[in-house]
């Protein structure tokens, strides 16, 4: 601190007598080295705000309360009514990412108008799909467009909503959407001019991982559940990291692991995030 390079001593000496150097300075007048207060309280007043600040940082009340803002085993996932007003995007690329939910976590799920400018119609039905719990609704705003190809475009009407359902009656576009494997992904419910009510087909809710391993290959770490956009032996979810994120919910995940992968990715910054956001607190990467 600013003074005490002038009460040092030149010399080397033991603690006691530089603590005396210290508090109590020369009087050649008297034969006695009488207490240093005036030049103590300086001192004191000058370390004060360090103090302050030191104290108010670490015991103050506005300071985090770590046991409830910090998560030290995976959160639980409830299943959820959500509703959607825009699809995410990517935050560098601009285009549409994956919806940041587990499988199975949705109860029920409003899209409203938020599929208007989804240029990967196929990606984003497969992506609602994935997060309905089994036999929950969808509600759907639709138009009232002719389309010829109902996967390829960016208005939703009651022809795209078929091309993911039983109720296709058109062959080409039939046998297109069996190829794409989403001919069977819902059924319609409710339908009337202005929005429809889809229905999720699916098994029963699959058993959530705690441990990943991302660009697993064929060879996942033993007790993983692999991540490829490949689909090979091995991997148990296909999905393109680094184009549309991981597809778990918040804090839910206890270990990942990945090897020979991170230096391939171009948007390392996404990637990394993505892995934060699914770790719980004390989590093993």
């Amino acid at each position: 601190m600013r003074g005490y390079h002038r009460t040092m001593p030149a010399e080397k000496m033991s603690l006691a007598p530089w603590i005396k150097e210290l508090f109590f300075e020369e009087n050649r007048s008297l034969s006695r080295r009488p207490f240093r207060a005036v030049s103590l309280i300086r001192k004191l007043l000058s370390v004060a705000p360090h103090l302050f600040s030191f104290v108010f940082c670490n015991f103050s009340a506005a300071y985090p309360d770590v046991s409830r803002e910090l998560h030290p085993a995976p959160r639980p996932v409830d299943p959820i009514a959500l509703t959607l007003d825009e699809w995410p995007t990517h935050p560098t690329r601009g285009e549409e990412r994956g919806l940041p939910l587990s499988d199975s976590s949705v109860s029920s799920l409003d899209l409203g108008n938020s599929l208007t400018g989804v240029r990967d119609l196929v990606f984003a039905l497969r992506e609602v799909h994935r997060v309905l719990l089994p036999g929950a609704r969808v509600t759907i705003a639709t138009g009232d467009r002719r389309l010829s190809d109902p996967t390829a475009v960016r208005a939703i009407t009651q022809e795209t909503i078929a091309f993911f359902t039983r109720a296709l009656s058109d062959p080409a576009l039939r046998l297109k959407a069996e190829r794409l494997d989403v001919a069977d992904l819902f059924d319609v419910v409710e339908s009337s001019s202005g929005s429809v009510v889809l229905e999720a087909r699916k098994p029963k809710a699959p058993v959530r991982p705690r441990a990943i391993d991302i660009g697993s290959g064929s060879a996942p770490r033993d007790g993983y559940h692999g991540i490829d956009f490949i689909a090979m032996p091995g991997v148990a979810i296909v999905r393109d990291v680094e184009r549309h994120g991981l597809p778990f919910a918040d804090s839910t995940i206890e270990r990942v692991n990945s090897a020979h992968f991170l230096e391939h990715v171009a948007d390392l910054v996404f990637v990394m995030n993505e892995i934060h956001r699914v770790c719980c607190h004390d989590a093993l990467v």
